[in-house]
């Protein structure tokens, strides 16, 4: 009996090494339409590190407009884009959202702006901030339902480039999740679609987004929001 009593114990303590060991296996997603993997929607690598709240305290979360506001790309860092449109709104619980987008989180922001010199060039900026980072992860595999291509650079904690019809053209999109905040860049060109891979927007819409994540970063860490269109152009 006491060596029968001293293998369970020994087995029993083998099992519980091994089921502390193991935790979610982390997925990617390449990205890419033909030859999409099985999980068909954004990366769901995980972060290596959680943002600091500003101040300190609590969760990191964009907690007021003010902060939302902050982190929109502002003219000063767009250079040679002229803005034609700005929003931030609340959207937690508010009736009659204009569309289900700025009712999914907390607080809804978006900026739009038009290169100089190419009336037909626009690039959109929008996020929405969530309180859960498991929340903001579900936001983001909505997206999984349009046409992905491949991302090579790494933003954020989860990403999903996609292509989408919308008002008559094609707008290459990045969204990136940032913590608790979901920040989507598209860009289009009126007038024709834009290819994913090719054309004048392929490299604006990987500098922009890129750009944006950090912004977002930088207000969630409660540093200076500063990221800007300059490091891609000096």
């Amino acid at each position: 009996m006491r060596r029968r009593a001293t293998m369970a114990a020994a087995l029993g303590g083998t099992l519980v090494a091994a089921l502390t060991a193991c935790g979610p296996a982390a997925k990617s997603h390449s990205g890419h339409e033909n030859g999409r993997d099985a999980t068909h929607g954004p990366s769901q690598a995980a972060a290596t590190s959680t943002p600091a709240a500003p101040g300190g305290t609590g969760a990191a979360v964009l907690g007021t407009l003010d902060q939302v506001k902050q982190v929109l790309p502002d003219p000063r860092a767009m250079g040679p884009w002229d803005p034609i449109d700005r929003a931030a709104t609340t959207a937690d619980g508010r009736l009659g959202c204009p569309s289900p987008q700025q009712c999914a989180g907390r607080f809804f922001g978006m900026v739009k702006y038009r290169l100089q010199g190419d009336t037909a060039l626009t690039v959109t900026f929008d996020l929405v901030t969530f309180t859960k980072a498991l929340d903001a992860t579900g936001y983001l595999r909505t997206f999984s339902k349009y046409r992905s291509f491949p991302l090579d650079k790494k933003m954020g904690d989860q990403s999903y480039a996609y292509q989408r019809y919308a008002g008559g053209l094609y707008g290459n999109y990045i969204a990136v999740r940032v913590g608790t905040v979901v920040a989507t860049t598209v860009v289009e060109r009126l007038g024709h679609g834009v290819g994913p891979i090719n054309g004048p927007s392929d490299v604006t819409l990987l500098q922009t987004a890129d750009m944006f994540s950090k912004r977002v970063r930088q207000g969630m860490e409660g540093k200076k929001v500063d990221a800007s269109m300059r490091e891609y152009t000096e």
